[in-house]
């Protein structure tokens, strides 16, 4: 089956709360011209995801993407509570100590402390998200190949008309042939003088030979009279084709 070079596929899935995205797309390329850009936790993977995609596509310039959409719980940093108990003491103990009014937006001040808050650390790759991500990276591809077999499909229609055109094109210049085949067996002389011939219908008739002409051209030079003459080569009446050969 043909297959284009050309397509696009994309998949998703999700996974404990986040979407796991796989998106590849091809051009046309001699051999295989691949780049991948993988989210941090899946760069262990990227040996496997090459040779997942190389075994299905083998040719094209391609590029390939998987990445992962957070949450908003996700992505959102966590507070160290008993960080800020300590800061909230230490705060409270320097008020009083000082007789300095506390601030009125305590928690504010709080929260702009050093390392209150911190983001979430990076999880390791697990084998149940892996066969989950693996999952989307194949879906993915696939959904590319089947549209490289659709583009193929209508490459090969295209192929086809141009090919029955072609076909009929020939077989309309047969006739053609035919007639030059006639002309070329009627018109061989011993001598290797071509004849004259007027064409009358399909089939031609002779109407002179090579000599002749010799015999019109000399006898003009010559002040021959039109009536020592033969006749002309088209006459006026004469409605046909005339072919020298």
């Amino acid at each position: 089956m043909i297959q284009s070079m050309t397509g696009y596929g994309k998949a998703s899935a999700e996974f404990q709360g986040k979407k796991i995205n796989a998106e590849v797309k091809s051009l046309n390329s001699k051999a295989l011209d691949l780049s991948t850009r993988l989210a941090p936790i899946y760069r262990e993977k990227e040996m496997e995801v090459r040779a997942l995609i190389a075994q299905a596509l083998e040719r094209g310039k391609v590029e390939f993407n998987l990445w992962i959409e957070q949450t908003e719980a996700q992505n959102a940093a966590s507070i160290n509570g008993e960080l800020v108990a300590n800061y909230y003491k230490q705060i409270t103990d320097i008020a009083e100590k000082y007789d300095i009014d506390e601030p009125e937006d305590i928690w504010t001040a709080l929260l702009r402390m050093p390392d209150v808050l911190s983001k979430t650390e990076v999880q390791e790759l697990t084998e149940e998200e892996w066969a989950v991500a693996k999952g989307v990276v194949e879906k993915a591809i696939q959904q590319l190949v089947d549209f490289r077999k659709q583009e193929g499909l209508a490459l090969q229609k295209k192929f086809e008309e141009k090919l029955d055109n072609i076909a009929a094109l020939l077989a309309s210049i047969e006739p053609f042939e035919t007639i030059a085949a006639v002309l070329a067996e009627e018109n061989a002389e011993p001598g290797g003088c071509a004849a004259i011939y007027s064409w009358s219908g399909v089939r031609p008739q002779p109407f002179g030979t090579g000599d002749d002409l010799l015999h019109r051209e000399t006898g003009h030079q010559r002040g021959e009279t039109a009536s020592d003459q033969p006749p002309p080569l088209l006459p006026p009446d004469h409605g046909g084709r005339t072919r020298t050969r």
